[in-house]
């Protein structure tokens, strides 16, 4: 599979022509046989395209190739992931799991796109929970809750790479105090 670039214009309303480049794969069929193609996009350049194109494919032969989603952590955790987790748990491990992330994770990730959260994310959010996580006063968390916060966030974003929402669990790579 090589995937192709595509070259889309627009005229704005102050008649300015844009000029956008796409990559544009084909991922199979589905069910009804009907072609399935994925876009990514929004490239100012052909050459831009062009390196993302490879990329892509290079992902697409490796098996490391997720496809574009706009969910957020927030979304993922709270509609998908904790409804999920809710049947496999005692009601109290639940419970904390849901207390902790509300709290603590989902405050500062949540509004992130679950693909672009990295390492460097994770630790300043490990960081900021030692220095001055306790919500009721100053002060922060101790690092065995900490630790425990890693371990829920890293059972989340392991289920979000079994359910093909992420490339890599980036909570293994993460360091946590």
């Amino acid at each position: 599979m090589q995937g192709h670039i595509r070259k889309r214009t627009h005229t704005t309303k102050a008649g300015k022509e844009t000029v956008n480049w796409y990559v544009v794969l084909d991922v199979g069929r589905d069910a009804n046989g009907k072609r399935r193609q994925k876009w990514h996009g929004g490239f100012r350049t052909r050459k831009e395209a062009e390196v993302a194109r490879t990329k892509i494919v290079g992902d697409l032969h490796d098996g490391t190739y997720t496809e574009p989603t706009r969910l957020t952590l927030r979304e993922w955790v709270e509609d998908k992931w904790l409804p999920t987790v809710e049947t496999q748990v005692k009601p109290r491990t639940f419970e904390s799991y849901r207390r902790n992330m509300s709290h603590h994770v989902l405050p500062t990730l949540g509004g992130r796109s679950i693909r672009d959260i990295g390492p460097g994310q994770l630790n300043s959010l490990y960081a900021e929970l030692l220095a001055n996580g306790r919500r009721n006063g100053p002060g922060g968390l101790s690092a065995k809750t900490v630790r425990y916060i890693h371990t829920i966030l890293h059972k989340a974003l392991a289920d979000a790479l079994d359910a093909g929402l992420v490339a890599t669990n980036v909570a293994e790579r993460g360091g946590c105090a």
